[in-house]
């Protein structure tokens, strides 16, 4: 009970700290991550500590990580991102994937979706209190629930000196925009984060098939939201991959999957 109440304690410390520039940590950084310089560190604090994620400050870490090694490799393709909100993970993957590639992002730029009977945290029994807070949030734009308009998230692009014609922004819902538009020929890189099992469906339909040998899937909700562990699950299977090796990532749900050559 002790370590439970701890580990509660400390998270809440760490995300108020947050608020105002700090970030707490169990260690150092320099020892946690030899892999980034301390001017990478700088820079991946400062989008976790501007809000522009909801993804723990590990992740932002992680994902540097491999897009420096990405980059190191010579892994070929665009990157790809479903789900953006107000661009943190984005901001990542621009600063630190190299080479000449662009950058889809696609976003309802709108807020939520609506939920279906296969959307709740998982731990949850149903999508009750899923639908209730979608419902609470619509107003004429969308939804409140994880809005960030188009306008915002380019803003933060140019605050950090990153907007340029490489970083295509793809607007609307993405069971409709990636059935509808002109899609990578090679993806090096894919981040799914759209919660919910119908877009997360779509997003692998569409996605999987183009992320290049050795390229890496980022699956954000897979720990979190049944809906987006349903779909992956279903969707895997339905190729005949039933025992897909999935690496968790420290500080969230999230999982990491390497394509391989055979897959």
């Amino acid at each position: 009970m002790g370590e439970i109440i701890g580990k509660i304690l400390f998270r809440f410390a760490k995300i108020v700290l947050s608020k105002f520039g700090f970030n707490l940590k169990l260690g150092s950084d320099a020892v946690i991550y030899p892999e980034l310089e301390k001017s990478d560190i700088e820079f991946i604090h400062d989008v976790f500590t501007k809000s522009l994620t909801m993804t723990s400050f590990e992740s932002l870490c992680t994902l540097a990580i491999i897009c420096k090694k990405l980059s190191m490799s010579g892994t070929g393709g665009d990157f790809v991102e479903a789900g953006v909100w107000r661009g943190g993970s984005s901001l990542i993957a621009k600063k630190f994937l190299k080479g000449d590639r662009k950058f889809f992002l696609f976003d309802t730029y709108s807020g939520m979706t609506k939920p279906t009977a296969d959307d709740y945290r998982i731990g949850s029994k149903d999508n009750q209190l899923t639908m209730s807070k979608w419902e609470s949030g619509l107003h004429s734009e969308g939804n409140s629930w994880v809005f960030a308009s188009l306008e915002e998230v380019k803003q933060n692009f140019e605050e950090f000196n990153l907007l340029d014609s490489n970083i295509l922004f793809c607007k609307g819902d993405v069971r409709e925009t990636l059935l509808n538009q002109e899609l990578p020929g090679t993806i090096a890189l894919l981040r799914l984060d759209t919660d919910f099992y119908d877009s997360t469906l779509v997003e692998m339909q569409r996605l999987w098939p183009l992320l290049a040998p050795w390229g890496i899937l980022i699956l954000d909700d897979y720990g979190h939201w049944d809906g987006a562990r349903k779909a992956v699950d279903e969707y895997f299977s339905s190729i005949g991959l039933t025992n897909v090796l999935m690496i968790p990532i420290a500080g969230g749900g999230g999982r990491i999957i390497f394509k391989n050559q055979t897959v």
